[in-house]
């Protein structure tokens, strides 16, 4: 009888062990909810997120992973204060083209074990996020990330190699008959950083402006890149109707 006795007390031991344990190994998390979400879970194909500490030069990369109809990535590398969350979710490809969704999240981290939810994008630019696409060339040489909302005057350029592309972007305003507004861009692999990457949301600014203020019909992006030899590599239009 006391030999039961003792193999139930350290049973019990143990299992409060294991209860304390459990509760001081539990990670917080960033949550991002696709359960209504317009996209799901079986789409994504990679999400990430900077971490950027307010009134601090303090980053941290980290990347999201799927947790039934979630993506999750962990907060126990934050210290306390507030951050800004920039997050990017890419679908998986479809013909070499698929769509990006981003949003920049504050959040609070805090003493306290807790996760922070994010419902999921929309369908469209909306909730916070904004909704973008993403056109590669064969092999991924080169990727354009373009505007899904013409409003959205973002464009980014990404190149595996330096100094072989030319590139050039072209959006026009049209109002039944008449040029609204026409706005340029052009470079060769110059214009890209280190890493091969060009991201602007500056040079298209003034055009989408002028559509805010003025009616229009018609509004066209154009996007074309060609390699050192002048062939084509990636061709890309897109065309938004009133």
């Amino acid at each position: 009888m006391n030999r039961m006795l003792g193999i139930v007390a350290v049973a019990a031991l143990i299992g409060a062990m294991a209860c304390r344990k459990s509760g001081k190994d539990k990670t917080a998390n960033l949550v991002i909810n696709l359960q209504q979400s317009a996209i799901t879970i079986n789409q994504v194909d990679s999400a990430d997120v900077v971490f950027r500490k307010i009134g601090t030069n303090t980053q941290v990369r980290e990347r999201f992973v799927k947790s039934m109809q979630n993506l999750e990535a962990p907060l126990q590398s934050l210290a306390p204060g507030t951050w800004n969350a920039d997050i990017e979710v890419y679908t998986k490809a479809v013909n070499q083209q698929s769509n990006q969704f981003v949003i920049i999240k504050p959040i609070q981290v805090t003493e306290q074990v807790a996760d922070t939810q994010v419902p999921g994008p929309g369908a469209t630019s909306g909730n916070g996020w904004l909704k973008r696409h993403v056109k590669a060339s064969p092999g991924n040489e080169v990727v354009l990330i373009i505007p899904d909302d013409v409003y959205d005057s973002y464009f980014e350029v990404r190149s595996k190699e330096q100094g072989l592309h030319a590139f050039g972007i072209q959006r026009e305003a049209i109002n039944v008959n008449y040029v609204v507004d026409l706005k340029t861009w052009a470079c060769t692999n110059t214009c890209l950083n280190a890493e091969g990457r060009i991201a602007d949301i500056n040079h298209f600014m003034p055009f989408t402006q002028t559509i805010l203020a003025e009616p229009w019909t018609r509004n066209d992006i154009s996007i074309s890149v060609f390699n050192n030899k002048s062939e084509e590599l990636l061709n890309y239009k897109r065309t938004w109707n009133k």
